[in-house]
């Protein structure tokens, strides 16, 4: 299998305001589980990352920055960060790509559940 063995960290955000934000982490984060299980893959780490009163997804992302800060460490503690969907990540053009490329420069994948991960890796790999 492709993804087999694969150390991945699990990443969430909600673009909701309560009450119902929570659902929506916990759905993402349920579909990021079934397909690491189904896929193989084994989450090492998670960052459930909050609404946040912003113009694009890609702003004031401290979680999911930080989950990309350790990716490209020289320790890497995992081989991916599995989202549930782009737009978790980014909704700007081009924005989700330049993830991709920083990520996949240390070997590292970006795999959105919602999409072919083979389109998400970057123009590295």
């Amino acid at each position: 299998m492709k993804y087999h063995g694969l150390r991945v960290a699990a990443y969430a955000r909600s673009s909701t305001d309560a009450p119902h934000r929570l659902t929506e982490e916990l759905r993402q984060l349920a579909r990021i589980r079934g397909y690491c299980a189904a896929n193989k893959m084994t989450i090492v780490s998670s960052a459930i990352e909050g609404a946040k009163i912003a113009v694009g997804a890609g702003d004031d992302q401290r979680d999911f920055e930080e989950l990309v800060d350790r990716a490209c460490s020289a320790d890497r503690p995992f081989d991916a960060i599995v989202v549930a969907s782009t737009s978790r990540v980014a909704r700007r053009p081009g924005e989700f790509a330049t993830y991709a490329d920083r990520l996949s420069a240390g070997g590292v994948l970006l795999i959105a559940v919602d999409t072919s991960a083979a389109n998400l890796l970057g123009k590295g790999a």
